[in-house]
């Protein structure tokens, strides 16, 4: 509202004017851009934590095209996102097709499916990978980890207890045996 008024010299009222305009498209607007705002807000704080995650978060399309990789996915694939957009993750991973037929798919209902633990052989070498996926609006989400190192612990403890074991059962034989 604009409110103006002309007076004479004893400071009576001439005139008066009285503008009033429909400001309900402006607060409408106003809400849309502090909405949008709240928006983007989210969407900056879920960039952040997708890229501070240990696990690889991969999303590509219904065309099986990467779309995203996170930082963690990026040094599992020894690429970036601008270097894998577009491509498939047949073209980071040699045998992803063979792979890709183990790993179970959950339909995004909330439920997360047990990860496939797979040997991979990616660019940069063999590794293994514990894998899920998540059906979402715009394709499949990967979750990856790597567990190469805990495979390679696992198969030595292994080795140890089978070699204890072994010789818990033939005690002291190349002592006593020899006689």
């Amino acid at each position: 509202m604009l409110f103006r008024s002309k007076r004479d010299a004893d400071g009576q009222p001439l005139l008066v004017l009285i503008s009033l305009f429909d400001a309900s498209e402006r607060r409408r607007y106003e809400r849309e851009l502090l909405q949008e705002r709240s928006r983007a807000e989210q969407r900056a704080a879920a960039a952040t934590a997708l890229a501070h995650i240990s696990e690889g978060v991969v999303l590509v399309d219904d065309d099986r095209r990467i779309r995203l990789l996170n930082k963690a996915a990026e040094r599992i694939f020894a690429a970036s996102t601008e270097e894998a957009g577009g491509r498939t993750l047949a073209d980071l991973a040699a045998d992803w097709r063979t792979v890709e037929a183990r790993i179970p798919v959950g339909a995004g209902d909330g439920e997360t499916p047990l990860p496939a633990v797979v040997p991979l052989q990616l660019l940069n070498g063999s590794r293994w990978l514990a894998i899920a996926a998540q059906r979402a609006p715009e394709g499949i989400v990967y979750t990856i980890r790597d567990v190469t190192e805990e495979r390679r612990l696992e198969h030595l403890r292994d080795d140890i207890v089978a070699i204890v074991s072994h010789e818990l059962r033939t005690p002291l034989a190349g002592v006593y045996g020899a006689a």
